[in-house]
């Protein structure tokens, strides 16, 4: 990704995953098992990522940009 379209792909992603990580339209991506793993469009790209309880963090394990 270019500079700018990364600086616009995390605001994007602060304004959307990281304020609702189980909402945006995100789905699980685990086992009924393991709810903390998401998958969601964010940017016009694929991220699956991990929710982390106490205190919260979101890490995204995989982007793929169309």
């Amino acid at each position: 990704m270019s500079s700018s379209v990364r600086a616009a792909f995390d605001r994007a992603m602060a304004s959307t995953i990281g304020k609702d990580p189980y909402g945006q339209g995100s789905s699980p991506a685990g086992t009924k098992d393991e709810p903390d793993r998401r998958l969601a469009t964010v940017y016009d790209s694929f991220v699956c990522y991990y929710v982390a309880q106490g205190p919260r963090a979101v890490t995204a394990v995989k982007i793929v940009r169309r």
